[in-house]
């Protein structure tokens, strides 16, 4: 069996790699990607077969590809929008979001962010915020000269507060309205 040493193939670009690899005598294995501080983003962190180590000729050498340096995620859940957007620029990320109505959180409140608090991302990317658009709103119509008595029982049977002001009018008007 014959057998080369490995080029080093180390901090090259993956297409540089492969010339020296082919040159050698050997082919392009696989190629994962894994997150470097130390290694730019684009080129080999790692191969396997390791250089100088003695292979088969024609056998696969595989390439760990850098993705450059990692950000972490920071948690931003339970944040406002604008301090959430703030962090998450600060820390090179984008982010996009959308609202949905929650009875129990304020109106701007991010309620979760995708990625995770503490994920290990690529500078650049995307979270995607989910924010409160706070409680769901309802339109009433309230129909001036309508008994007051019917008024706050329609009301009532919608789980609302009714307030009754009675002024110069004939008779009782509803003027106030709020969720108990």
């Amino acid at each position: 069996v014959l057998t080369s040493p490995v080029p080093d193939v180390a901090s090259s670009n993956p297409s540089t790699a492969a010339t020296a690899l082919i040159a050698g005598g050997f082919t392009v294995g696989d190629q994962t990607e894994e997150f470097s501080d130390s290694v730019p983003r684009g080129s080999v962190v790692s191969q396997s077969p390791s250089a100088g180590s003695r292979s088969r000729k024609g056998s696969a050498v595989a390439l760990v590809v850098s993705r450059g340096p990692a950000v972490i995620t920071p948690a931003v859940s339970g944040l406002m929008f604008t301090a959430a957007r703030t962090n998450l620029t600060k820390s090179t990320l984008t982010v996009d979001s959308e609202s949905v109505f929650s009875e129990t959180i304020p109106e701007g409140q991010v309620m979760s962010q995708e990625p995770a608090a503490g994920e290990r991302v690529e500078e650049g990317s995307a979270v995607h915020l989910v924010l409160s658009a706070g409680p769901p709103r309802t339109t009433l119509t309230v129909n001036v000269g309508v008994d007051s008595t019917v008024t706050a029982l329609t009301f009532g049977d919608c789980d609302l507060a009714v307030s009754i002001w009675q002024g110069s009018f004939n008779d009782s008007v509803v003027v106030n309205r709020a969720g108990k």
